[in-house]
Formats: structure tokens, sequence, C-alpha cells
């Protein structure tokens, strides 16, 4: 065997093993709620008492949820991206979409404070929907990475010809040894308390190639926590 197609059958070998490694991820993330789901349909199948019966409707519901959330952060990762952006010569406001994902994420996260601070007249042409869910899912890896009662802040202004977008957090940050990897399939950084597959910046790095931006993480300027830094060209 060559050198070369010894090469080959090794990348070959780790890509077949991160792919095995994402499938068994997912199918423990939904091993758990279908099996609250289960349990709870049986139950209130049985349940005699009003009380009984609206608790283990509400364990459906929360389930069901969680169940649609993981199906919701698998389409993104390998099917939003499909599509181009439309209309790439109309320029758009972005303050209403910044502005709608900050209390959005504020209704998920009562227990955070979101901040946005834009600079008034900002635009860009690329696709709403695909820098929604950058934005949002920005916003939501902040939350869950950072202690509550703090602060994740949200700012956009013009930076020479582009416009870039901020998201910073209060958490632990992200090592320097990290920052490469933080957006692959699977990775999570730091110590996070809710479940979650580890796809959220890997769509959001998958969708600002589509969408021709650059994105990085770096310190924030308090020196604490994460900030991850979305370039839109002009």
């Amino acid at each position: 065997m060559t050198p070369a197609e010894l090469a080959e059958r090794t990348a070959s070998a780790s890509a077949s093993d991160a792919t095995l490694a994402l499938i068994s991820s997912i199918a423990h993330e939904l091993r758990t709620p279908l099996a609250a789901l289960s349990a709870s349909a049986e139950m209130l199948d049985t349940a005699d008492d009003e009380d009984d019966r609206r608790h283990f409707s509400a364990i459906i519901q929360r389930q069901t949820r969680r169940l649609n959330d993981i199906i919701e952060s698998m389409l993104q990762a390998y099917g939003a991206t499909s599509a181009r952006p439309v209309d790439p010569g109309a320029a758009r406001g972005l303050a209403r979409l910044l502005e709608e994902a900050c209390a959005e994420q504020q209704a998920a996260y009562p227990g955070h404070r979101f901040i946005a601070e834009i600079e008034p007249g900002r635009t860009t042409s690329a696709d709403e929907r695909m820098l929604a869910i950058v934005v949002t899912n920005l916003l939501s890896n902040a939350a869950k990475y950072s202690p509550v009662n703090s602060t994740v802040r949200l700012v956009c202004r013009r930076e020479g010809e582009d416009v870039c977008i901020r998201v910073e957090d209060q958490g632990s940050g992200v090592p320097e040894y990290m920052r490469q990897d933080i957006f692959r399939a699977g990775e999570r950084a730091g110590r996070c308390e809710q479940p979650g597959l580890g796809l959220g910046l890997f769509v959001v790095h998958r969708l600002c190639a589509v969408l021709g931006a650059r994105i990085v993480v770096e310190d924030t300027t308090e020196g604490e926590g994460a900030c991850f830094v979305v370039t839109l060209p002009k």
C-alpha cells in the first residue's frame, strides 16, 4: 500500500468513526424523550385524578418539544444549507431581525438578561432565514454556557466596509486550542447543563459559509466569557 493510499484509508476511517459517533449521540438524545413519552402516555391512560392527567400531559408536551428541537437541529445542520440566499441585491434592515431574536431568547431563557446594541441604519443583503438561524443559535449557545443571572450582549455595528454582529456571554469562554474545533459537529466546549447534540455552532458555521460570512470566536472585551463575531461582507 502506497503512502497516499494509506492516508486516504486513514482519512476514510476517521470520517466513518466521526459519523458513527454522531449517530450514537443522536440516538442517545432521542432515546431519553422517547422513554419519557412512552411512560407518560401509559400513566395518562390509567390516571384517574385530573391533576395527574394534567401532570402527565405536560410531560408529554415538554418531551415532544424536545424531540422537535433535536429534529430541527438536524434539519438545520443537513438541510437548511441546501438553499442559496435569495434576492442578493435587496438590502434589508438588521434591527428588526436582531431585536426579535433577542426577544425570543429572552423568553426561552428568562434567567438571563439579553441586551441588543444595534447601530442604526445597518443593512444586509443576506438571506433573512439563514441569518436568523445563525443569530438565534449564537444567542442560545451563549445562554447555555453562561451562568444564570448573567448578561448576553448582541452588538451590531459597521467595521470598515463590513457589518459585524458580536454575541458576548459571561461564561467560562473557549480555550485557544478549541477555537478551530468548536464548529465541528458534536463538539461542546466547557460545562453545559442543558442537553444537546453539539450541532448549534456546526449549523452556524455551515450557514455562514453559504452566506459568504466569516465567523470567529474571541475573548470578550472584559476578558471573561466568549465572543462570537460574524462578519457580513458589504
